[in-house]
Protein backbone atom coordinates (compact mmCIF):
# COMPACT_ATOMS: atom_id res chain seq x y z
CA UNK A 1 0.00 0.00 0.00
CA UNK A 2 1.43 3.34 -0.99
CA UNK A 3 1.59 6.07 1.61
CA UNK A 4 -1.42 8.38 1.69
CA UNK A 5 -0.97 12.12 1.77
CA UNK A 6 -2.27 14.18 4.70
CA UNK A 7 -5.17 15.66 2.73
CA UNK A 8 -6.58 12.22 1.90
CA UNK A 9 -6.20 11.22 5.57
CA UNK A 10 -8.21 14.28 6.59
CA UNK A 11 -10.91 13.43 4.06
CA UNK A 12 -10.99 9.83 5.34
CA UNK A 13 -11.31 11.12 8.92
CA UNK A 14 -14.18 13.42 7.89
CA UNK A 15 -15.82 10.53 6.04
CA UNK A 16 -15.65 8.31 9.12
CA UNK A 17 -16.97 11.18 11.26
CA UNK A 18 -19.90 11.81 8.90
CA UNK A 19 -20.57 8.07 8.87
CA UNK A 20 -20.60 7.93 12.69
CA UNK A 21 -22.92 10.95 12.94
CA UNK A 22 -25.25 9.46 10.35
CA UNK A 23 -25.26 6.09 12.10
CA UNK A 24 -26.06 7.67 15.48
CA UNK A 25 -28.94 9.68 14.05
CA UNK A 26 -30.14 6.62 12.11
CA UNK A 27 -30.27 4.47 15.25
CA UNK A 28 -31.97 7.26 17.23
CA UNK A 29 -34.52 7.77 14.48
CA UNK A 30 -35.26 4.06 14.34
CA UNK A 31 -35.83 3.87 18.10
CA UNK A 32 -38.09 6.91 18.05
CA UNK A 33 -40.09 5.64 15.06
CA UNK A 34 -40.72 2.35 16.78
CA UNK A 35 -41.59 4.07 20.05
CA UNK A 36 -44.47 5.87 18.33
CA UNK A 37 -45.65 2.94 16.21
CA UNK A 38 -47.25 -0.29 17.39
CA UNK A 39 -45.20 -3.27 16.18
CA UNK A 40 -47.78 -5.52 14.55
CA UNK A 41 -50.46 -3.19 13.23
CA UNK A 42 -48.21 -0.24 12.26
CA UNK A 43 -50.63 2.20 13.90
CA UNK A 44 -49.66 5.16 16.06
CA UNK A 45 -49.62 4.26 19.74
CA UNK A 46 -52.69 5.57 21.59
CA UNK A 47 -50.57 7.57 24.04
CA UNK A 48 -49.47 9.75 21.11
CA UNK A 49 -52.77 11.08 19.91
CA UNK A 50 -53.15 13.53 17.06
CA UNK A 51 -53.49 16.36 19.59
CA UNK A 52 -49.97 15.58 20.85
CA UNK A 53 -48.49 15.24 17.39
CA UNK A 54 -46.38 18.35 17.74
CA UNK A 55 -44.22 16.32 20.14
CA UNK A 56 -43.50 13.80 17.41
CA UNK A 57 -42.63 16.46 14.85
CA UNK A 58 -40.50 18.36 17.38
CA UNK A 59 -38.48 15.24 18.20
CA UNK A 60 -38.23 13.80 14.71
CA UNK A 61 -37.45 16.88 12.65
CA UNK A 62 -33.92 17.54 13.98
CA UNK A 63 -33.06 13.84 13.75
CA UNK A 64 -34.26 13.68 10.17
CA UNK A 65 -32.33 16.82 9.20
CA UNK A 66 -29.10 15.51 10.76
CA UNK A 67 -29.58 12.08 9.23
CA UNK A 68 -30.34 13.35 5.74
CA UNK A 69 -27.57 15.94 5.63
CA UNK A 70 -24.90 13.68 7.15
CA UNK A 71 -25.69 10.90 4.67
CA UNK A 72 -25.29 13.26 1.73
CA UNK A 73 -22.05 14.58 3.23
CA UNK A 74 -20.88 10.98 3.70
CA UNK A 75 -21.44 10.12 0.05
CA UNK A 76 -19.72 13.31 -1.16
CA UNK A 77 -16.73 12.77 1.14
CA UNK A 78 -16.38 9.13 0.12
CA UNK A 79 -16.29 10.08 -3.55
CA UNK A 80 -13.81 12.87 -2.73
CA UNK A 81 -11.62 10.37 -0.87
CA UNK A 82 -11.64 8.02 -3.85
CA UNK A 83 -10.59 10.84 -6.17
CA UNK A 84 -7.97 12.40 -3.89
CA UNK A 85 -6.30 9.33 -2.41
CA UNK A 86 -5.77 7.54 -5.74
CA UNK A 87 -5.11 4.28 -3.93
CA UNK A 88 -5.61 1.07 -5.82
CA UNK A 89 -8.90 -0.62 -5.10
CA UNK A 90 -7.40 -3.87 -6.34
CA UNK A 91 -4.72 -3.80 -3.63
CA UNK A 92 -6.97 -2.53 -0.82
CA UNK A 93 -9.76 -4.95 -0.04
CA UNK A 94 -11.15 -2.79 2.75
CA UNK A 95 -11.80 0.04 0.29
CA UNK A 96 -13.39 -2.26 -2.27
CA UNK A 97 -15.75 -3.78 0.32
CA UNK A 98 -16.58 -0.32 1.70
CA UNK A 99 -17.43 1.03 -1.75
CA UNK A 100 -19.52 -2.01 -2.62
CA UNK A 101 -21.53 -1.93 0.61
CA UNK A 102 -22.13 1.81 0.69
CA UNK A 103 -23.11 2.15 -2.94
CA UNK A 104 -25.20 -1.03 -2.81
CA UNK A 105 -27.25 0.25 0.13
CA UNK A 106 -27.34 3.93 -0.87
CA UNK A 107 -30.25 3.67 -3.35
CA UNK A 108 -32.42 2.14 -0.65
CA UNK A 109 -31.35 4.72 1.91
CA UNK A 110 -31.94 7.56 -0.55
CA UNK A 111 -35.40 6.15 -1.28
CA UNK A 112 -36.22 6.15 2.43
CA UNK A 113 -34.68 9.60 2.79
CA UNK A 114 -37.26 10.86 0.33
CA UNK A 115 -39.92 10.29 3.01
CA UNK A 116 -37.73 12.15 5.50
CA UNK A 117 -37.46 15.05 3.08
CA UNK A 118 -41.26 15.21 2.70
CA UNK A 119 -41.65 15.19 6.49
CA UNK A 120 -39.02 17.91 6.95
CA UNK A 121 -40.48 20.20 4.28
CA UNK A 122 -44.01 19.87 5.66
CA UNK A 123 -42.89 20.64 9.20
CA UNK A 124 -40.66 23.56 8.20
CA UNK A 125 -43.31 25.07 5.91
CA UNK A 126 -45.82 24.86 8.77
CA UNK A 127 -48.10 22.58 6.72
CA UNK A 128 -48.56 20.32 9.69
CA UNK A 129 -51.53 18.09 9.06
CA UNK A 130 -51.23 15.37 11.66
CA UNK A 131 -52.85 12.67 9.55
CA UNK A 132 -50.49 13.28 6.62
CA UNK A 133 -47.38 13.28 8.78
CA UNK A 134 -48.53 10.19 10.67
CA UNK A 135 -49.11 8.54 7.30
CA UNK A 136 -45.55 9.39 6.25
CA UNK A 137 -44.12 8.00 9.49
CA UNK A 138 -46.17 4.79 9.19
CA UNK A 139 -45.32 4.35 5.50
CA UNK A 140 -41.63 4.82 6.24
CA UNK A 141 -41.81 2.34 9.12
CA UNK A 142 -43.44 -0.20 6.82
CA UNK A 143 -40.73 0.38 4.23
CA UNK A 144 -38.04 -0.12 6.90
CA UNK A 145 -38.73 -3.80 7.50
CA UNK A 146 -35.52 -5.65 8.24
CA UNK A 147 -33.52 -3.15 6.21
CA UNK A 148 -32.83 -0.99 9.25
CA UNK A 149 -31.03 -3.73 11.17
CA UNK A 150 -29.13 -4.88 8.10
CA UNK A 151 -28.07 -1.31 7.41
CA UNK A 152 -26.95 -0.70 11.01
CA UNK A 153 -24.78 -3.82 11.17
CA UNK A 154 -23.38 -3.17 7.70
CA UNK A 155 -22.56 0.41 8.66
CA UNK A 156 -20.73 -0.66 11.81
CA UNK A 157 -18.76 -3.14 9.71
CA UNK A 158 -17.88 -0.42 7.17
CA UNK A 159 -16.69 1.95 9.91
CA UNK A 160 -14.47 -0.81 11.30
CA UNK A 161 -13.11 -1.45 7.81
CA UNK A 162 -12.28 2.23 7.37
CA UNK A 163 -10.57 2.50 10.74
CA UNK A 164 -8.51 -0.71 10.74
CA UNK A 165 -7.99 -1.07 6.96
CA UNK A 166 -7.64 -4.86 6.75
CA UNK A 167 -7.25 -6.88 3.55
CA UNK A 168 -4.36 -4.85 2.14
CA UNK A 169 -2.28 -6.60 -0.50
CA UNK A 170 1.46 -6.05 -0.12
CA UNK A 171 3.19 -4.75 -3.22
CA UNK A 172 6.45 -6.57 -2.42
Amino acid sequence: MKKENNFSKVILFLTITAFAIWLGSYISRMFIFYEFILPVSFDIDSKFLIENFSTLSTILNPLLVVSLSSYIILLVLLIAYLLVSRISIKNNGWLFITICLIFLLSPLELYLSYYDYIFITKVLSKQIVADDLIGIVILRAKEFGVFALIHIFTSIFVILLQVFKPLVKNEN
